[in-house]
């Protein structure tokens, strides 16, 4: 059996979306997968996020101890916070050395850095260029980069493009949405981009976007059981400009979903500036740099060959990165 053990929060975010498709990748090689969460007082099991999906029991430490010993196991980790959760999956990477994901640089917390040291614990990342960020200041601790894993949807049938853009990310400072209203001020009502992520960042939305670009809210889709795949699966474009701090170059589950709908992805240059960037300009993505930018890709129709698309998306697949994954999670 393998364990997965998700410390992270429900509101929407990366780390849900990768336990889901971990727990649909161990499946396809017949593994038997359960997922857990940390608590001091367990109680009954609950989905992984608010919008439901994979089921999460809840143990406590020494219920986990037991687990990781005894199965292959492994750690989804986000947390960066001081809440009881967190202490207890500190303890459990110092007392097992049970190897986890540290998922961006919101992550990267002293305590959780000091457990791996302890432990030998092996860390792995998703994107080579946050890895190679981290070496750089920790060149003794194990690491490993592994591409996301994705289990590609079945198609959708009966949906017609809605859409001319779509903002999929949630909305947060880092998501660099501020950039999508910028342009919107710069487009017809048509060509409007419609910004569908989910308000995660409640202070970032007032004090940034309601104050400077009031008129967002107009342009905000709120489409309850409608999931991201779908909805880029109704648009030309989408958008995704996020920018994360010594990190990018590779991939993310907005990239992954709209090549698998076949939409024009429109990325933040930044993104991609790193040595030997998976993402490319003109081969799985448009990357722009200003709201202008922005605004001149979403007004007119483009056209992009899709085999870009059809390369990473198997570079991501089971077949490509599956038995990587399978490893970490069975060599302790």
């Amino acid at each position: 059996m393998v364990a997965l053990f998700y410390n992270g929060y429900r509101n929407p975010n990366g780390t849900i979306t990768i336990t889901e498709h971990l727990v649909k990748m161990f499946e396809f090689f017949d593994e038997e997968v359960s997922v857990y969460r940390l608590r001091n007082k367990p109680g009954k099991p609950k989905t992984i996020s608010t919008a439901g999906g994979t089921i999460v029991e809840e143990v406590t430490l020494e219920q986990a101890k037991k687990i990781v010993d005894n199965n292959a196991a492994l750690m989804i980790h986000f947390m960066h916070d001081k809440s009881s959760e967190q202490e207890l999956a500190v303890k459990l990477i110092y007392d097992t050395g049970i190897p986890f994901i540290l998922h961006d640089y919101r992550g990267l917390v002293q305590d959780i850095i000091d457990a791996a040291i302890f432990s030998d614990a092996r860390i792995v990342f998703i994107r080579e260029p946050f890895r190679q960020t981290f070496v750089k200041d920790h060149k003794h601790i194990d690491t490993i980069h592994i591409k996301h894993p994705y289990i590609r949807h079945e198609v959708i049938d009966g949906l017609d493009i809605v859409y001319n853009a779509v903002s999929i990310p949630r909305i947060g400072r880092e998501k660099k949405i501020e950039l999508v209203c910028e342009a919107n001020n710069m487009l017809h009502d048509k060509k409007k981009i419609m910004i569908a992520g989910a308000d995660s960042d409640r202070l970032y939305a007032h004090f940034t976007l309601d104050k400077k670009f009031p008129e967002w809210r107009d342009y905000h889709i709120k489409a309850p059981g409608i999931d991201s795949y779908a909805l880029s699966c109704m648009s030309r474009y989408v958008i995704d400009l996020s920018e994360l701090k010594g990190d990018g170059g590779g991939t993310q589950y907005t990239f992954l979903e709209a090549m698998d709908a076949g939409a024009l992805l429109v990325i933040n240059r930044n993104w991609i500036g790193f040595p030997n960037s998976e993402m490319i300009h003109g081969y799985n993505c448009i990357a722009i740099g200003t709201p202008a930018e922005l605004a001149n890709v979403v007004s007119n129709s483009l056209y992009m060959q899709l085999d870009g698309y059809v390369k990473t998306l198997k570079n991501h697949s089971p077949e490509a990165i599956g038995e990587d994954w399978l490893r970490v999670c069975y060599e302790r």
